[in-house]
């Protein structure tokens, strides 16, 4: 068989609409040399569709990036992170399911009440690991915004029991020694981190902190965590919430438990695919 060396030259463009009538036109061009090349026709043929591809795939991308920087220039509080796995950028659980619901709060209050929630959730990893409460570990930008806020949310923090919590209802729980980590469901175009794994009355459970009364509605955000591409996420099969709500008396009620993952995560794919009809990622 005669060897020989070829050359495979492919491209791909096209433009791109934005905002302003304006156009974005990106080309890739992918060339390949191969020495001593036994490729017959067909291989050659077959050889250029995948490097095609690869120029494709790398203009979708672009592409996909572009929409999400647009969809960010409106709607500046959603969140859409980087896979490294495939190069991608995620919207986020709490966005899908709260994106709407965020517009009536005050921009300037929903960062209070999230450095509220940062906090009380580093306070938590850290009884979890060192059995000691102090708030001192929460962030610096955090305590700021927590003592300089219009809303005066550092006062609440005492308000908010997680030790009187667990010394009624700790017998049943056992956190585990993952704290919070991103993960994410590629199938279904998402990523979140969940507050903690571990066991509630002997099942593998996922625990979810809120400085609120239990929705049923957490739920969903929780049920969609379960089914991202992480075995310890897969096996879960006890969705556990722990109200920490500052306006009850006693700074904290029961846990709220449901076993049925399928039924919510089933009610996150609507809100999944209306969010996908909203901004089209």
């Amino acid at each position: 068989m005669i060897k020989k060396t070829i050359e495979l030259t492919v491209s791909a463009t096209g433009k791109i609409p934005r905002r302003n009538f304006e156009n974005y036109a990106p080309m890739f061009v992918v060339k390949e040399i191969i020495t001593g090349s036994t490729l017959t026709d067909e291989e050659r043929v077959n050889r250029q569709k995948e490097l095609y591809q690869q120029c494709e795939g790398l203009f979708n991308q672009i592409r996909e990036n572009l929409k999400i920087e647009e969809i960010q220039g409106q709607f500046k509080d959603l969140r859409f992170t980087l896979n490294p796995e495939d190069g991608k950028r995620y919207p986020h659980v709490t966005d899908i399911l709260y994106w709407d619901a965020n517009f009536y709060i005050n921009p300037d209050e929903l960062m209070q009440y999230g450095a509220r929630g940062s906090g009380v959730h580093s306070m938590i990893a850290h009884w979890i690991e060192h059995k000691e409460w102090d708030e001192k570990v929460i962030n610096k930008r955090d305590l700021i915004m927590l003592k300089k806020g219009t809303l005066n949310l550092y006062e609440t923090l005492p308000d908010i029991n997680f030790l009187a919590f667990m010394e009624k209802h700790g017998k049943d729980i056992r956190f585990g020694e993952l704290g919070e980590f991103l993960a994410f469901n590629q199938e279904q175009f998402y990523c979140g981190s969940p507050d903690r794994l571990g066991m509630y009355d002997g099942l593998p459970a996922i625990f979810d902190f809120k400085c609120r009364e239990a929705k049923d509605d957490d739920f969903k955000q929780m049920a969609a965590y379960c089914k991202m591409n992480m075995g310890e996420l897969r096996s879960v099969k006890r969705m556990v919430i722990v109200p920490l709500n500052p306006d009850n008396k006693s700074g904290f009620g029961k846990p709220v438990v449901s076993d049925d993952i399928e039924k919510y995560f089933n009610s996150f794919l609507r809100d999944r695919r209306d969010f996908k009809e909203k901004f089209g990622v």
